[in-house]
Order: structure tokens, then C-alpha cells, then sequence
């Protein structure tokens, strides 16, 4: 199952923003004027965290359709730079430094919603790779027919919008439709920004 505590790089990534922000590790320590060395130290974190996610979701495809698939880097790349609701993940990463800088959050707010960014972009590109993977298993066995299944993670945290989605199963070119009219081809994959944001669910790729 594609889930994010596999990840023991994305598990750390809260120590890991703490580090590079404060190089002691103590956030009482941050002044408001980050230098840009510090930002791109976190861009890059994030950026390889996002390109080792898409890596680990073709992985998962092999997995479940039992065949080893190809990693394009056009493609990892592609899902790494690409922007949701008009901003990639750097735009977002500049966002919450500059709203540091100006005094509106704390140190240990912006810690958090870093990670949340590095959360929400990992778990995208997860779920982008293991797509993309079914994608090309598919057109090298044309006469074979793939479904994919929605899989939250059964805890209270999970949206109503996705718990609605637990289960279905359809075939590998649809779209998954939540209540509120929004749609995705897997998890992370939607319109509106607020069913994206801190999704965990995945899919399973079902060969019939």
C-alpha cells in the first residue's frame, strides 16, 4: 500500500526543516530574514523528497501488476515542477517564508507548513509515478484491462469527500468523483486545493 510512513525520509522531514532553519535545531534562534541559501536549501529538500516519491510510485505499480516499469525522468521532472491551483511547490515554499519574514507566523508554524507542503507534493507524486507506470504497463499490453481502486487510510482523519471514495473501483483512464463535483484521476490529483492538501490516500492498480 502506498502510504507515507514508507517514507522515513517524509517522516523526518519536521527535524530535517528544523536543521536547516536552525542550525542548532533551536527555532527560538530564527530571526525574521531568512537568507536565500536557507530557502533553497529547503527547496531542494523538498524537490528530491518530491522526484523520490515519483520513483517509489512506478515502483508500486511494478508491485502490483507484478513487472518491473521504466522511471521516465521527463515525466518525474514534469510531476516535481508541476503547479496545482496555479502555484508550484516552490511558489508555495516562498509563500510561507515571506509571510515568516513579515512577523505573521511563528518559527514553529512555518516548520509546519513546510512539512505540509513536503507532505502534500511527495503524496502527489507518489500517486502521479504509480499512474504514469500503469499508463505505460497499459499501452505495452493492450489486450489486458486495468482498474484502479481508491484506498483511504480507515482513521477518523480522513475527508468526508474521500471517505466517500473508499473502495471504488474503476477502470484506468476514468476520473474519481467526490461529492462536491471535484474529480481525479488518483489522489492528489484534484481541482480544488482543499482535497488535495494532506490527502494519504492511494490507489491500487487491479489487473482483470
Amino acid at each position: 500500500m502506498t502510504t507515507l510512513p514508507d517514507f522515513d525520509e517524509l517522516n523526518n522531514i519536521r527535524t530535517t526543516l528544523t536543521e536547516q532553519l536552525a542550525g542548532d535545531g533551536n527555532l527560538s534562534t530564527i530571526s525574521n530574514s531568512l537568507e536565500p541559501q536557507t530557502r533553497k536549501r529547503v527547496e531542494d529538500t523538498i524537490f528530491e523528497l518530491i522526484t523520490m516519491g515519483y520513483v517509489y510510485g512506478i515502483e508500486v505499480a511494478g508491485l502490483d501488476l507484478q513487472t518491473d516499469l521504466p522511471v521516465s525522468a521527463e515525466r518525474m521532472y514534469a510531476t516535481a515542477n508541476k503547479p496545482t491551483a496555479g502555484e508550484d511547490f516552490r511558489k508555495r515554499i516562498d509563500n510561507h517564508i515571506e509571510a515568516f519574514n513579515r512577523g505573521e507566523t511563528t518559527p514553529e508554524q512555518l516548520v509546519e507548513r513546510l512539512a505540509v507542503v513536503a507532505e502534500t507534493e511527495t503524496h502527489r507524486a507518489i500517486n502521479t509515478g504509480e499512474y504514469d507506470g500503469a499508463q505505460d504497463y497499459a499501452d505495452r499490453h493492450p489486450n489486458e484491462t486495468l482498474f484502479k481502486r481508491w484506498r483511504t487510510m480507515l482513521d477518523d482523519r480522513v475527508r468526508e469527500q474521500h471517505e466517500w471514495l473508499e473502495g471504488s473501483t474503476i477502470p484506468l483512464n476514468a476520473r474519481f468523483y467526490t461529492p462536491d463535483g471535484d474529480s481525479a484521476r488518483f489522489p492528489g490529483d484534484f481541482v480544488l486545493p482543499e482535497n488535495n492538501c494532506g490527502c494519504r490516500c492511494d490507489t491500487q492498480i487491479i489487473k482483470r
